[in-house]
């Protein structure tokens, strides 16, 4: 009976971890890298500490609300009152470009949390500052994922 006992507490784990599925995407149309599997995070929970996601590649969920109109560069992306403009890791007129048809639309960006060196003009403003130049941070991304409306 012990040995039956201590046999399932042992192989329990096991079965749960079986049992669990690999995080999954939703179905629609992929631009870019590979879409690695893994839990999305809403746009505004990334924003609210950006600094904890630096240098970390993120799945980040949200809907297209503009897109550069002449080769697709940027994309903002708003969710929960929080919004951004992401590029291309690639740069602007990389090999990949935004939709100029996604605005409206549900989007999942895999994209790593950079943080940008501030410029000359944003150090000389803030050498009075207390605390120096803020720091800021963007979001590189390397694929997008455009959700099927019918989700």
């Amino acid at each position: 009976m012990r040995l039956s006992t201590a046999l399932s507490a042992l192989l329990l784990p096991l079965a749960l971890i079986a049992c669990r599925s690999a995080a999954t995407l939703p179905a629609g149309q992929t631009i870019g890298a590979e879409l690695t599997p893994a839990k999305t995070i809403p746009l505004h929970v990334v924003q609210q500490d950006l600094a904890a996601y630096a240098g970390q590649t993120v799945l980040v969920e949200g809907q297209a609300t503009a897109v550069c109109q002449k080769m697709g560069c940027w994309m903002k992306v708003e969710e929960a009152g929080q919004s951004a403009r992401v590029r291309w890791d690639n740069g602007c007129g990389g090999q990949y470009a935004f939709p100029l048809d996604v605005v409206g639309k549900r989007v999942v960006l895999q994209a790593t949390v950079l943080e940008v060196p501030p410029s000359e003009e944003k150090l000389a403003a803030a050498k009075d500052l207390p605390d120096g130049c803020p720091k800021e941070y963007a979001l590189s991304v390397s694929s997008l994922l455009i959700v099927d409306a019918g989700r």
